[in-house]
């Protein structure tokens, strides 16, 4: 287990028009308190995101990370000192966008994907380049699902398979 700790921050302004966040989260976990510590597994992935409002927004930021224990000690913060709006443990970075464009595609791209480092490296290798969508053939290798051919017991093909069994069950048999 990989020890991380984080302390998130969210400062608005009472019109709403203005203000700064720093949010820490993860695939596997569903509650997060404001500020603590997780036990990750070795090789989980986490995000962090970090944006500054006046109207618009002024800075985006987003990481996309990976916890190990083999990892150097590791630090994302807003502030150079204290443990205010930061996590630090054993991480290193994948993927990270601190532009207004990017950031926001690479966030969206993450939070559809699965959360494995794997998808993190896709979602790296294609934020650059301005590809709007990662291709739809590299999530399927990701992902593989059973194909008309794929051989089944007793050396029918999946389909050919499930076509025998629908016959039967339709109260013919072919």
């Amino acid at each position: 287990m990989v020890k991380i700790i984080y302390a998130q921050e969210h400062d608005r302004n009472s019109r709403a028009t203005s203000g700064s966040y720093f949010y820490v989260r993860t695939h596997s976990l569903e509650s997060f308190d404001w500020s603590g510590e997780w036990d990750l597994p070795e090789s989980a992935t986490f995000s962090v995101y970090r944006a500054e409002y006046h109207y618009y927004p002024r800075s985006v930021e987003f990481w996309i990370c990976s916890a190990s224990e083999q990892f150097e000690e590791n630090r994302i913060s807003i502030y150079s000192s204290g443990n205010v709006a930061s996590v630090q443990g054993k991480f290193q970075i994948i993927a990270c966008s601190d532009s207004k464009t990017y950031a926001p595609r690479l966030m969206d791209w993450w939070n559809k994907g699965d959360g494995s480092i794997a998808y993190a490296q896709l979602c790296a290798k294609y934020l650059k380049p301005r590809v709007k969508s990662i291709p739809a053939e590299e999530l399927a290798a990701l992902n593989p699902q059973p194909q008309r051919t794929d051989a089944v017991l007793g050396g029918d093909s999946a389909f050919q398979k499930w076509l025998s069994t629908a016959a039967v069950l339709g109260g013919k048999k072919a």
